[in-house]
């Protein structure tokens, strides 16, 4: 599990950063972090579809976020499936900083294995914010 700081920006590029709260994103082994996410809320606020790719891996795999209220309101359960696999939960991560407002939408990559995470995010009734992470 790779633990990020998160900033937030909104207003623009010259905008300042704001604190985005400490995310949770797995890593297979200690070793293969995310460097690519896309998460889409598609039918509720509670569950986020998308594509997940680790560092070292040649493809993305399908992923489901499904919000866990017993870890808290940004704990999610993960759920992975590649290739001719059946669905397999993989572990728990926090997405979001803020208790009763979800994330509905995730577009982030990273060019350094893991290490800095940047793209888009969106909270619910919000529109979408930048983002930027770094492992600590």
């Amino acid at each position: 599990m790779a633990i990020y700081a998160v900033q937030n920006q909104w207003g623009g590029d010259g905008a300042p950063w704001h604190d985005g709260g400490k995310w949770a994103l797995g890593s297979r082994d200690g070793e293969q972090y995310v460097v690519a996410l896309n998460l889409f809320s598609q039918s509720d606020d509670y569950t986020l579809e998308g594509t997940l790719l680790y560092s070292g891996e040649p493809y993305p795999i399908a992923v489901i976020a499904t919000q866990n209220t017993e870890g808290g309101e940004t704990s999610y359960d993960i759920q992975t499936q590649t290739e001719n696999e059946d669905w397999a939960l993989v572990g728990s991560w926090i997405i979001g900083s803020r208790p009763g407002q979800p994330v509905v939408q995730l577009e982030i990559a990273s060019n350094d294995e893991g290490a800095t995470l940047e793209g888009t995010m969106t909270y619910l009734d919000e529109g979408p914010i930048g983002f930027y992470a770094v492992t600590i």
